[in-house]
């Protein structure tokens, strides 16, 4: 009798099952290949897999993944004034190197520097594994030289597709504490083997880490356990299942297909030894000189004669007649199987909850959601993809970040405040910032809109905040609203200022609204408004 029912050897839902006890490394490294290949496949040709890739990519990406500068001026010995200052100077180092139009920040000058992030987020997705190589290259026409390469996870492997070691993990060299000392890469992608190219068996071993602190490899994956030397796509548990879904659609497909073909015949009450007579003569012969059976051509014919001879008509529409004893039948066209949505929705469940997204957002299927539910859903999706944001600016943005100040300072775009520690001393305190991502979006704009301002007057949150949950930055808010208002006053327009009142409802329930300000001074209040106003206005 096990005092845990999860080790009983003696019921009948566990009794036969007995999983190997593997750890991370073992688990993961010889499967991984034909997981990353499956779901490669899933991805190129199911539409509801690829469409979660990229939504998932789209949430925690997005178009462009922006960072604020804010330099701990207290850690690095200056003042407030002079944090700020470096804090713009190192924001534009960085735009003219990420933002860069000819996007030579790129090693294959092809991408911007989130593009390079969101190509490297989405083989997280598929692959487990994202990675990026720090290069080095000669340019006269660009201050600078570090430049970023893209490395499908395909190409990390042992040499020669070796069997795993003590010091050699799928392709990552450790030490004797389990951090990674250097990798080795394929020339090439194991797939272009058809190539016949000889690249493909070639290896090349790159350091981790430059003597000089630099990375010569940022890799970035998610770990389930300890131990652990590569990731695995957060869809393995689901190819099984999407795979099912995949055939299931299909099948419903090819069903409604040949039910439009076939849509119906003939049943005959001729019983099935007298089809075999017609089919043999007495004298040996099947077949008549056109090759029809002789009995059965006549039978055909005298059965053509009788469906022609009187043709009957009810309200203009000819209807068949039959020999006696036939009738026709048709097809079930009921297509899809009233099962097929719901199968097909929780597979889609499924993947949304390994990936941490809203259902609706996989699906696309707003029809059973109102405001309560589906801001809810967002809600709890967002943690999801804050957390993996986060973790992939840890791992992956900020040592770019890092390779791209390191050499901006050094080449002096940046001037460091007197007293201040030097670059390698401090890099945490001199890449101190908030990172922005894709907005949050609204459910219901005027909702979400009473909210914040309902935020920002009881001083529970600030204009940055508000404006990073939207995906802006709170400074170009201001500075574009100050423009847009100058411009108004040189126009002669009076900028209407919004306030939100309190006012009694149809039963006499309060209900709260934004209004222009001169509107809400005639409307009957409730209560006074929660915004303060100008002295002219009070």
């Amino acid at each position: 009798m096990a005092a845990f029912e999860a080790a009983s050897f003696t019921s009948q839902e566990l009794a036969g099952w007995h999983p190997a006890h593997y750890s991370a490394d073992t688990a993961i490294g010889p499967e991984r290949r034909q997981i990353a290949a499956r779901i490669h496949d899933l991805v190129r040709n199911d539409g509801w897999a690829s469409g979660a890739v990229t939504a998932f990519v789209d949430s925690v990406i997005g178009p462009r993944l922006r960072w604020i500068a804010q330099p701990d001026w207290r850690a690095l010995g200056i003042t407030r004034d002079e944090g700020e200052e470096l804090g713009r100077q190192l924001e534009a180092a960085w735009r003219r190197f990420s933002e860069d139009p000819l996007h030579r920040c790129d090693g294959r000058l092809r991408l911007s520097v989130s593009g390079l992030w969101g190509l490297a987020f989405r083989h997280l997705v598929k692959d487990g594994d994202a990675l990026l190589l720090p290069l080095w290259r000669e340019r006269s026409d660009w201050p600078f030289r570090t430049c970023f390469a893209g490395v499908h996870p395909a190409r990390l492997s042992n040499p020669h597709d070796g069997p795993d070691q003590d010091s050699l993990r799928q392709g990552v060299e450790l030490d004797a504490d389990g951090a990674a000392i250097a990798y080795h890469f394929r020339r090439s992608h194991p797939g272009e083997e058809r190539l016949l190219s000889a690249e493909t068996f070639q290896w090349d071993r790159v350091q981790a880490r430059l003597p000089f602190g630099r990375p010569g490899v940022i890799h970035h994956f998610v770990a389930d356990e300890e131990g652990q030397t590569r990731g695995v796509s957060p869809l393995a548990p689901l190819v099984r299942r999407l795979k099912m879904n995949t055939a299931y659609e299909r099948a419903e497909a090819q069903a409604a297909v040949l039910n439009a073909v076939f849509a119906a015949w003939i049943e005959s009450s001729l019983p099935t030894q007298e089809w075999a007579d017609m089919l043999e003569e007495s004298d040996g012969r099947r077949f008549a000189s056109d090759g029809t059976p002789q009995k059965l051509g006549t039978y055909e014919t005298e059965r053509l004669a009788l469906h022609n001879a009187a043709p009957v008509q009810l309200g203009g529409t000819r209807l068949p007649v039959l020999p006696i004893g036939d009738r026709i039948n048709t097809t079930d066209t009921a297509r899809p199987n009233t099962n097929a949505e719901q199968f097909v929705d929780l597979s889609l469940r499924y993947t949304s909850a390994a990936l941490g997204l809203n259902p609706s957002t996989v699906s696309r299927n707003y029809k059973n959601t109102n405001y309560s539910s589906e801001r809810a859903a967002m809600l709890e999706a967002w943690r999801r993809i804050e957390a993996s944001r986060t973790s992939f600016v840890e791992g992956m943005a900020v040592p770019t970040l890092y390779c791209a100040v390191e050499e901006a300072v050094e080449r002096r775009l940046v001037d460091l405040p007197a007293g201040a520690p030097g670059f390698w001393e401090a890099p945490g305190a001199y890449l101190a910032g908030t990172w922005i991502g894709p907005p949050r979006g609204w459910v219901d704009p005027t909702k979400e809109a009473q909210g914040a301002q309902m935020r920002l007057d009881n001083l529970t949150s600030t204009l940055a905040m508000e404006c990073a949950a939207q995906g802006l930055d709170y400074r170009e808010v201001l500075t574009q609203r100050a423009r847009e208002q100058r411009e108004m006053e040189e126009a002669g327009l009076a900028p209407a200022r919004w306030t939100m009142t309190e006012t009694d409802g149809p039963g006499g329930e309060p209900v709260q609204s934004f209004a222009p300000a001169e509107e809400s001074a005639r409307r009957p209040a409730r209560g006074r408004s929660r915004i303060p106003q100008s002295g002219a206005q009070r």
